[in-house]
């Protein structure tokens, strides 16, 4: 199976030689779709970039809250912030983004062979 990209590059081809105007029109469609395609792909990165972004910013606040009451017994000086974190996994399709540890998201592997 072509990847997006070699499909779209196929198309191209296609689309200097003599076709049809229904065919034209048609491949000319299909490739405006393997466009967006490729387009929803790459801002699906650009999400899953800022999430494990945040996630790693709600960890390290946790961290920060728990080592911080390790050694004081007073209330620990950093609030964690837990709106945020709130917020975030409330977010409708924010955690569907997130492959389970071990397993293979079809999402993520559909990313790489576009990337090649």
């Amino acid at each position: 199976m072509l990847s997006i990209r070699g499909r779209i590059e196929e198309i191209d081809r296609e689309l200097e030689g003599a076709l049809s105007r229904p065919a034209r029109e048609s491949r000319e469609e299909t490739r405006r779709l393997l466009s967006r395609r490729i387009e929803v792909f790459e801002n699906r990165t650009r999400s899953l970039d800022e999430i494990r972004s945040d996630l790693e910013q709600i960890e390290t606040q946790f961290q920060l809250s728990l080592e911080s009451a390790a050694l004081d017994s007073s209330l620990p000086r950093e609030k964690l912030d837990l709106d945020l974190a709130r917020d975030m996994i409330s977010t409708p399709g924010y955690t569907a983004f997130l492959a389970d540890e071990g397993g293979s998201d079809p999402l993520l592997e559909e990313e790489e062979a576009l990337s090649q």
